[in-house]
C-alpha cells in the first residue's frame, strides 16, 4: 500500500478527473433527441459508470458520504439508457448473424420496442431530474476536496486484492469480477495512478467480460422471445439458432 500512496497525487487530479465526467455527462445530456446515436447511449453510460466508480471511492474514504442518495438521480437515467443500449446491442447482433428479411415479425418488434425506450429516456430528462443531478454534483465537491490520499491507496489495494480472490474461485463470479474491474480501472485514472496491478491484462479481461456480458443479455433476452410463444415458429427456429452461437461465444 506504501509504494501506491507515494505515487497518489493531490486530490485536485481527482477533482480535474470529475469536473471531466460531469462536463461529458451534461454535454450528453443537452444533445437533441434527433442527435442520438447507439455510440450516444454508450458514452453515457460509460461517463455515469466512470462517476458510480468514483462515488465506490469516496464512500469507502468517507462514513459521511451518503452514495446511494447522492448517486440515485444519475442511476434513473443510467437505467433507462441501459435498457435502450441492450436492444440497440441485439440490433447489431442480429444484423451479424441473420439476415433481416428472414426475421421480419420479430425486428418489427424489436424496433418498436427500442423505440418506446428511446422515448422514455427522453420524458425522464424532465428539469426536475436535472436539478436533481446538478445537486448531486454539488454534493460530492467537498468529498473530493476532503479526500485522504492514504485512504485512497487503502482503497486501491483493497480493490485489487478483492479481484485476485475473486479470480482464485473455483467458481468464477463473473458479473461481480467484471464490475470490480471496472471500478479499479476508472478509479486508477481518475489518481492518474500506475498501480502494481497488470493493467494490461485486466483491461484485456474487462474487454472480454463486456463481451460476455453482451452476448448473455441478448441471448436470455431471446429466450423469453422464444418461450412466449408470440412469434412465429419458423422465426422462433431461427432465434434459436442465433442464441446458441451467442451462448457458444460467451466465456462460459
Amino acid at each position: 500500500m506504501f509504494q501506491i500512496l507515494k505515487f497518489i497525487p493531490t486530490m485536485k487530479t481527482l477533482l480535474k478527473y470529475y469536473k471531466k465526467r460531469k462536463a461529458a455527462v451534461n454535454d450528453l445530456l443537452e444533445k437533441p433527441a434527433r442527435a442520438y446515436t447507439p455510440a450516444t447511449f454508450h458514452d453515457l453510460r460509460v461517463e455515469i459508470k466512470k462517476l458510480n466508480a468514483l462515488t465506490d471511492l469516496l464512500n469507502y474514504c468517507s462514513e459521511d458520504f451518503k452514495r446511494k442518495k447522492i448517486f440515485r438521480p444519475f442511476k434513473i437515467i443510467f437505467r433507462q439508457a441501459g435498457k435502450v443500449r441492450e436492444l440497440q446491442v441485439e440490433q447489431a447482433m442480429l444484423r451479424k448473424y441473420c439476415n433481416k428479411n428472414s426475421l421480419n415479425e420479430y425486428w418489427n418488434k424489436l424496433k418498436l420496442n427500442l423505440h418506446t425506450e428511446h422515448v422514455t429516456f427522453f420524458t425522464l430528462l424532465t428539469e426536475k431530474i436535472i436539478e436533481q443531478l446538478k445537486k448531486s454534483e454539488h454534493k460530492l465537491i467537498p468529498f473530493i476536496k476532503e479526500n485522504d490520499k492514504k485512504e485512497a491507496a487503502d482503497y486501491i489495494s483493497s480493490k485489487e486484492e478483492k479481484i485476485k480472490k475473486l479470480l482464485k474461485q473455483n467458481t468464477l463470479q463473473l458479473h461481480e469480477l467484471r464490475k470490480c474491474l471496472k471500478q479499479l480501472n476508472y478509479n486508477r485514472k481518475s489518481l492518474d495512478l500506475d498501480s502494481n496491478f497488470n493493467v494490461h491484462q485486466a483491461d484485456e479481461l474487462s474487454s472480454l467480460l463486456g463481451k460476455w456480458h453482451d452476448c448473455r443479455v441478448v441471448a436470455k433476452h431471446l429466450e423469453k422471445v422464444i418461450m412466449s410463444g408470440r412469434i412465429n415458429s419458423g422465426e422462433i427456429n431461427a432465434l434459436k439458432k442465433i442464441k446458441a452461437k451467442l451462448l457458444s461465444e460467451s466465456l462460459v
